[in-house]
């Protein structure tokens, strides 16, 4: 058997394992574990799986053999340590105590919500580029997608089809919103994919609906490379400081030339390949460190634990998000002035130990995306909404698969700041409404007497 053919199979195998064990009542999860396969998979397997066509054979395929083998250890390791050990650290769910719907739920929805659309706000205002306030505002910008799947499990126990509909509309503003406003699609994917992921593990869906899963990954490939085709023109626009009017008319002419996926069509396979393929510099890194034995053990990790220190602290801290000059460290590749490349998982693991780098860190990866994934589900199942928050923000960063480590540590420390803060503020509020102070802690109810 064709090893890419056996690795494209690898992953769907465990695709299919994250999409099953994400509905299981076993599982109760809320969504992250799929939602870390779909991000994954976006950057690996689809530039995988074009390898298989005998027609295409882009200039980068020996690169993009080596990586896509490298990120098949590593989503193999992930699966191993996300549905094998995790459900060993968790306890099994009690559906039996599943919450109620309760009064003040709304209230504590639209407080998520006006949290993170305030953040959002203030950094469209210019006050997320003050150091330290910049991290700070975009862990809350995350309260937005807590809301949104507070709210898709409130209409779930009302059987409020009408509400869930609402909420599920708003996925497809995520990417729209962001192409207009930054110029930048996979942003709002990436959003898009968390929504869908919180109403696959809440609601379950029936065999009818998941047999959709197949167009909407064609719909949503369409949309890509009708994107890619007119990219420069739409950034043009954005970026050069045009009024929302003008991005609206770009955004307009692109897709009312709408162009639909087509595997015989270079453009297209092209697309895929230069944007949506991070095993070539998975396979270029392997080519380079096994020249040079140049790893860099440990250095990114550290440096991600470096990155927790605020700058107030530390002014002239030389850790910045993002993958900084990595990539051409350890590929010895030189990219444009000013061009953003980020490594991903399987990138940064290998630069630090190789392949046993891979196994061991996907491994760690999927017990704490699983872990944090369960824990979400319970606690919003059990009527917590305050411990759902906390574990759905720490889980919203786990899923950078394409930057760095260095990106994902302060989004967890944040997370437990923000709910600290809340809850604080919650108890509060509470002593004038509330006698029993400790069942405000569990549930974050509030009466409206």
């Amino acid at each position: 058997m064709d090893l890419n053919f056996l690795c494209v199979l690898i992953w769907g195998v465990v695709g299919a394992l994250a999409y099953s064990t994400t509905m299981g009542r076993r599982w109760s999860g809320a969504g992250f574990t799929l939602a870390f396969f779909l991000n994954l998979s976006l950057l690996h397997w689809f530039s995988g799986m074009i390898l298989l066509l005998p027609w295409y054979y882009p200039a980068e395929y020996n690169s993009t053999v080596a990586g896509f083998q490298t990120s098949t250890v590593g989503i193999v390791a992930f699966a191993i340590g996300c549905f094998g050990v995790t459900p060993l650290l968790t306890r099994r769910p009690d559906h039996a105590s599943e919450s109620v719907p309760a009064a003040n739920d709304s209230r504590i929805f639209r407080i998520f919500l006006a949290i993170g659309l305030c953040c959002f706000a203030f950094g469209a205002i210019g006050l997320a580029k003050i150091p330290t306030l910049s991290a700070f505002f975009a862990s809350g910008q995350s309260f937005v997608f807590v809301a949104l799947g507070f709210g898709l499990w409130q209409a779930y126990l009302r059987q409020n089809r009408r509400q869930m509909w609402i909420l599920l509309a708003v996925t497809p503003i995520f990417p729209l919103l962001t192409v207009v406003l930054q110029g930048f699609l996979g942003f709002g994917v990436g959003y898009a994919i968390i929504v869908l992921c919180f109403l696959v593990a809440i609601y379950r869906p029936r065999l009818w609906a998941t047999l959709l899963v197949l167009p909407l990954i064609y719909v949503g490939l369409s949309v890509y490379v009708t994107y890619m085709r007119d990219r420069d023109e739409i950034r043009d626009v954005v970026w050069g400081g045009s009024k929302l009017e003008e991005r609206v008319d770009q955004t307009k002419r692109t897709f009312g030339r709408f162009e639909w996926f087509n595997l015989h069509n270079d453009q297209h396979l092209n697309a895929v390949n230069n944007r949506l393929n991070y095993n070539w510099l998975v396979g270029a890194e392997i080519s380079h460190l096994d020249a040079t034995r140049a790893f860099g053990n440990g250095e990114t990790i550290w440096m991600s634990v470096l990155a927790l220190i605020p700058r107030a602290v530390w002014p002239n801290k030389p850790i910045q998000a993002g993958s900084m000059d990595f990539v051409s460290h350890y590929t010895g590749l030189k990219f444009a002035e000013g061009t953003s490349v980020g490594m991903g998982l399987i990138f940064e693991f290998y630069a630090n130990f190789g392949t046993y780098g891979v196994l061991f860190g996907m491994f760690v990866m999927g017990i704490v995306v699983g872990y944090t994934d369960r824990r979400a589900g319970e606690e919003l199942r059990w009527g917590s909404p305050l411990l759902f928050a906390r574990w759905a923000l720490i889980g919203i960063p786990l899923l950078t698969v394409g930057g760095s480590l260095i990106d994902v540590t302060p989004g967890i420390i944040l997370a437990v700041a923000w709910t600290a803060g809340l809850r604080h503020l919650f108890v509060n509020s509470a002593l004038d409404n509330r006698q029993d102070e400790s069942n405000l802690l569990s549930t974050v109810h509030t009466s409206d007497s």
